[in-house]
C-alpha cells in the first residue's frame, strides 16, 4: 500500500532529525483539534512540516492525493 510506504519513509526521516520549523499547513487556519495540537507543539509542528515536504516530493512520482485524504480522514476519526 502506497500510504504505508509514505508513512514509513516519513517516520524514518523524522527519526533522523530535521531543521524544519513549521507545520505543513497554515496554523492560523487550524480547524481541528489535531491541527491545533500540531501547531501548539514545536516538535510535532517540525515533524508535520517534514512530512509535508516528503509528501510533495512523493507527489512528483505518484498520484497519492486520494490516499492523503483517506489518511487525514482516518487520523481525524481515530487520533486525538
Amino acid at each position: 500500500m502506497k500510504i504505508t510506504k509514505l508513512v514509513l519513509s516519513a517516520l524514518a526521516v523524522m527519526a533522523l532529525g530535521s531543521n524544519a520549523t513549521a507545520a505543513s499547513f497554515n496554523c492560523h487556519k487550524a480547524a481541528t483539534e489535531i491541527e491545533h495540537t500540531i501547531c501548539s507543539d514545536k516538535w510535532l509542528s517540525e515533524k508535520d512540516g517534514e512530512m509535508g515536504r516528503l509528501f510533495h516530493k512523493a507527489m512528483r512520482h505518484a498520484n497519492i492525493k486520494h490516499e492523503q485524504r483517506d489518511w487525514i480522514s482516518y487520523r481525524n476519526r481515530n487520533c486525538g
